[in-house]
Formats: structure tokens, sequence, C-alpha cells
């Protein structure tokens, strides 16, 4: 795939620094258990609310699908489900950023109007295309992006990464406690687990889903 932006997928997900590895440390096994288990509460809660309108949810949704459009490697950002995490996420860790989204969404429906006589729903993938060309130099095009990558990655318990589709994209294998010689090696690709962070009790994160 390769983006309005003239970038490929491979290239996108590089620039954005999507790898990394994670510590964990041993807590008290009763105190851990009781921090997962309301931290997967707060994620099921979270799931339902929604802050977005619909048409601005409509909206979003086309634009996280044509900044990681499915293609010939596999699902993209609206299978990973990423405008679902942007949209509870923004009554939470990213209310700062509420306010943007109305008005960038608002803009990004005028420009399509403007530009082809349609909301940007209603438009081709390259009409949009040719759409998000004209703003991706704008803080508007870069805050969504960056939050898309975001639910595309991120552990599933935030609300994104659905059945992890993101991780599977950019073959990582999953959060494990051990890895073994021959995954060190690197010779053969590390097979994969599809667990999340939070299906290990070696964990201590304190704070709620609203601080993630």
């Amino acid at each position: 795939m390769t983006s309005h932006t003239g970038v490929s997928r491979r290239q996108l997900f590089t620039r954005a620094g999507v790898a990394g590895a994670a510590i964990f440390a041993m807590p008290e096994f009763s105190r851990v258990l009781g921090i997962r288990q309301q931290l997967v509460a707060q994620a099921q809660t979270q799931m339902q609310m929604r802050t977005l309108t619909a048409p601005e949810l409509a909206a979003l949704t086309a634009m996280c699908g044509r900044i990681i459009p499915a293609d010939a490697n596999g699902p993209g950002a609206i299978e990973a489900k990423a405008p679902q995490y942007i949209d509870h996420s923004l009554s939470g860790a990213l209310a700062g950023a509420r306010q943007s989204y109305a008005e960038g969404l608002a803009a990004l429906d005028a420009g399509s109007q403007q530009k082809f006589g349609a909301p940007f729903v209603k438009l081709t993938p390259a009409q949009q295309d040719a759409v998000l060309t004209d703003i991706q130099d704008g803080p508007f095009f870069n805050l969504v992006r960056g939050h898309t990558l975001q639910g595309t990655f991120c552990d599933p318990l935030y609300g994104g990464n659905a059945n992890f589709i993101g991780w599977d994209l950019i073959g990582y294998p999953g959060v494990r406690l051990n890895v073994t010689a021959a995954e060190q090696n690197m010779s053969t690709p590390a097979t994969r687990n599809h667990k999340s962070a939070y299906d290990y009790l070696m964990f201590s994160k304190t704070e709620t889903m609203n601080g993630h």
C-alpha cells in the first residue's frame, strides 16, 4: 500500500516507531489480581461509551480507513477498531483533544463539500485521499494519524488492536515473559501467542483506564 502521502505502509509504521518491549515486576498476587479485574471492568464500561456524534464517528472512521487501509497486506485501522479506540478515549485519556476533533471533522466535511460537493464519507477512496492530501501537513491530520496508530497497535485492553490485527500486521508476536534462545537468535519468526500484557498477573499498573 502507498498512502496519499506517497509513504508505504511499512514506512508509516517505521516512522512511528511501532515496536517495543515490556519489563514487568512481580507485585503481591492478590493486589495485582484486583487491579487487573478493575482494569478489565473499566475497559468494558468504556467500550460502551460514545463521545463523538454519529456523523463525527462516521467521518473519523473513513479517515482512519485511509490512513491505514485494508489491503493485500491485511486488515487496516477500521478492522482494528482504531476509530472506536479514539472515540472512547476522547472521554478519558484524550479528552483534551475533543474540541480539536469537533472542529477538525467539521472542517474535513467542509473541505470535502468544497472540493467534491459531498461530505467526506460519501467520497470515493481516491477523492478522500485528495482531501487528506490537502490537509496532511496540518495539525489535525497529524493528530488523527497519531491516534490511529495508537488505536491500531495498542494493547487490546484499551479498545483498539482488535483481534491483535495491528500486532499481526507488523509481526509482533505478543507479550511474553520468556524468550527462547531460538527467538533471541531471530533466525525464525517468534510464534504469535496473541496475549495482552493484561493476560498476565505480573504487572503493577495502578492508574485507571482514564489515565492511560
